[in-house]
């Protein structure tokens, strides 16, 4: 079989946009506030800042999936990363009346650059290339938790050596550097539109109402208890310093999540590529399911306090946990995999915009102390997840069969249109 020349595009250089942009965006989050209490900024003021860029990250996922309904996802993803580039650029430049402006831009550049980067990804990669599209999905997620794990670095280093500007200066360069590489991309493409177009019509052009049916039980049925379950991770990240085992060390047990995600989706990825080579179909939902079962898991046993006394227990729930998170990427996978392009950004919006809000409404009630016990937020949602995981599971293969990769359907569409033709 041979792979589509956009996909293997995709493949290669969306990681990097991914890793290089959520760099970016973790080394300079890290710093943001320092100008602010520099002028005299409380930290009252500070919190009502963030909770503002909450909210604002939830409406401008949703405005680029609505964008992207016109034109697709590629403008949608370098407008992000030109208003994130531009944003970093001036920050230092502005003063403490424009400052929280600039911020606003980069969080509006950051929210537009998320659902459009999955998607795409998603597009060349049409069904039934379901083992080939998992795996690229989970290496763009091992290369955001590379861009998470290096941003704090990254900053705390800058900013001790040179000064805050530096780490503006260095988040500018690199989502300008991510800029480039989208731009590259786009050449890319537009240089095989013709063998794209010769190859005809593909899966990601049509509208398959059963597909579409399916796709938006699916998302309903989830996005609440997953959203609810992730906010388990605010009350985890913000509880670490305090922690007795702890120390002095918390950047160790924050890096440990990021690090365990980048080696695992490694294997994983690794492994669903060489099935997808081979023409075997290792069904998103499959990973999923097992994957929300135990992200439930261990976010109920976080929210024992016995667990959390021991570096080995909480160490083994948090492991459950991040283990758990991979089911993210399998459900964006499954989710946006199979819809027309025009759907693909607002379908990945849809599903991202929750989760964002969820674990924005759960930082914001606990920095005001309205929330006594952070971890048992998150409980009842992910008791509601864990039989819902069962089911996905159980029901893994048969959707498979049924559904998304029917009995005499094609075994080798051609790839379809990531953008309309005029448009290329």
């Amino acid at each position: 079989m041979r792979p589509s020349p956009r996909a293997l595009f995709a493949v290669v250089a969306l990681p990097l946009v991914m890793m290089l942009e959520r760099c970016a965006w973790y080394a300079t989050s890290s710093v943001s506030w320092m100008p602010l209490d520099d002028h005299d900024w409380t930290m009252e003021q500070i919190r009502l800042l963030w909770d503002l860029q909450g909210g604002l990250s939830v409406v401008a996922l949703m405005v680029a999936g609505v964008v992207a309904l016109g034109v697709g996802p590629l403008p949608v993803l370098l407008l992000g990363l030109v208003l994130s580039c531009a944003a970093w650029s001036v920050a230092p430049l502005v003063g403490p009346d424009t400052y929280p402006v600039v911020l606003c831009v980069a969080m509006v550049g950051s929210s537009f650059v998320r659902p459009a980067l999955w998607a795409t990804l998603l597009l060349p990669l049409a069904r039934p290339r379901e083992s080939g599209r998992l795996g690229a999905c989970l290496l763009l997620y091992g290369a955001a938790n590379v861009g998470a794990a290096v941003g704090p670095r990254v900053a705390g280093t800058l900013q001790f050596e040179v000064g805050v500007d530096a780490v503006f200066a260095a988040g500018a360069a690199l989502t300008g550097l991510a800029l480039l590489v989208a731009i590259g991309l786009v050449f890319a493409w537009m240089s095989t539109a013709d063998e794209e177009r010769a190859a005809g019509p593909g899966p990601s052009s049509r509208f398959e109402p059963r597909v579409l049916a399916t796709i938006a039980v699916l998302g309903l049925l989830l996005v609440l208890p997953w959203a609810g379950s992730m906010t388990g991770f605010q009350a985890v990240f913000r509880a670490i310093r305090d922690l007795p085992f702890v120390g002095n060390a918390p950047s160790l047990w924050r890096e440990a999540n990021p690090a365990l995600i980048v080696f695992v989706t490694a294997l994983l990825s690794s492994t669903c590529l060489l099935a997808a080579m081979f023409r075997r179909t290792v069904p998103a939902l499959l990973l999923a399911g097992p994957g929300m079962v135990v992200l439930g898991i261990g976010v109920i046993l976080m929210a024992f306090e016995p667990v959390r006394l021991s570096p080995w227990t909480f160490g083994g729930a948090f492991a459950l946990m991040t283990l758990g998170e991979l089911a993210g990427p399998a459900l964006l996978s499954r989710l946006g995999g199979d819809v027309h392009w025009r759907l693909t950004t607002l379908v990945v919006a849809l599903w991202t915009a929750p989760t964002a809000f969820a674990y924005t409404t759960t930082a914001t009630l606990a920095n005001r102390e309205l929330l006594p016990d952070p971890f048992l937020f998150p409980v009842p949602f992910a008791a509601l997840l864990i039989p819902l995981g069962l089911v996905v599971t159980v029901a893994a293969i048969p959707l498979q069969r049924r559904i998304f990769d029917p009995p005499g359907s094609a075994r080798d569409p051609a790839p379809g249109a990531v953008v309309a033709p005029h448009q290329l």
